[in-house]
């Protein structure tokens, strides 16, 4: 269980992350606060060495690196991101852009 304040009201919100889901609660509401998610997946080739991975995301915000990591053959990244409505990714292998995704 989770237990975080909420901004401006002094109230708790409190949830269940795996089911990406808060509760506001106060003495007369409760409100249910959806926190929408992209899962971002990727598989590195099985043959060769290891590899520099670096995904960056662009959405309304601008560009911003979510992952920067080495990785062994066959290894994947698996990453979870909030969701800030419509989003690419770009995915650079040795830092050559391999892939381009459109999130939805």
């Amino acid at each position: 269980m989770t237990f975080i304040q909420a901004r401006n009201t002094g109230n708790t919100i409190w949830g269940d992350p795996a089911f990406d889901a808060f509760n506001e609660r106060d003495d007369a509401h409760q409100i249910i606060i959806r926190e929408l998610v992209h899962r971002i997946r990727y598989e590195v080739a099985q043959s060769g060495s290891q590899s520099q991975i670096r995904i960056i995301m662009v959405d309304q915000h601008g560009e911003r690196e979510i992952f920067n990591g080495f990785r062994d053959p066959g290894s994947k990244v698996d990453l979870t991101v909030p969701h800030g409505g419509a989003a690419k990714v770009r995915i650079f292998v040795n830092g050559i852009l391999v892939e381009e995704r459109e999130l939805q």
